[in-house]
């Protein structure tokens, strides 16, 4: 079994206790694949678990999310304990289950509970998409631990209503950890130079040189 490349990130996403768990940074920050490691370790260990793994669209699901945790299981060495259904998209582990799925059409979720929602781009989802999701938050658990839904994008402008209603409303039961990719050891040099590199000539076309 190989060992899980942990960031900063991970940690601090880990030891949260919100009930809402806002990830943002930029490209390569670690917020996604420590979501997805995390969300994999409670899938393996935790008992009666049910996890729901979204993106906005399904063909966006399947070439992103979807082989990461994949990547992450094989790393772990436990493919061959998982039960896969390939066409409903759900996995089984003892008696813990993760399905992956979109919200295209909010009906097929409705009647459903869960323990962990994970929503990865989530800048991509409307409020109310945000609100039918938080209401499914309710499958039971017995090791007492809190349900909990995390939130990963990049970047987004002020009056995004992650910002303007979840990150700014003092009512919800949320924590923002935000991350760049110098919070990613494990990034390779050449990968860092086009970061470095992108990042110059946007601010250039900002400044207009």
């Amino acid at each position: 079994m190989q060992r899980l490349q942990i960031t900063r990130v991970f940690y601090e996403t880990q030891n949260c206790t919100n009930q809402i768990v806002v990830n943002r940074g930029g490209a390569r920050s670690s917020k996604s694949y420590s979501i997805a490691q995390l969300l994999s370790l409670k899938f393996l260990q935790e008992k009666s678990k049910k996890i729901l793994i979204l993106r906005k669209t399904l063909p966006s699901l399947r070439i992103t999310v979807l082989p990461v945790m994949k990547e992450i299981w094989q790393g772990l060495e436990v493919n061959q304990y998982i039960k896969e259904e390939k066409v409903p998209l759900d996995y089984h582990f003892a008696n813990n289950w993760i399905h992956f799925g979109s919200l295209d059409d909010p009906e097929k979720i409705k009647s459903s509970d869960w323990n962990y929602i994970w929503i990865e781009e989530a800048n991509e989802f409307t409020y109310e998409d945000f609100v039918t999701l938080k209401l499914r938050l309710s499958a039971p658990t017995k090791d007492k631990k809190k349900n909990q839904m995390f939130l990963s994008f990049n970047p987004i402008d002020s009056f995004h209503w992650i910002k303007e209603r979840l990150i700014d409303e003092p009512s919800e039961d949320r924590r923002e950890i935000v991350s760049t990719y110098k919070d990613n050891p494990f990034l390779s040099e050449d990968y860092i130079k086009i970061i470095l590199g992108l990042k110059e000539r946007s601010e250039e076309r900002r400044v207009g040189k």
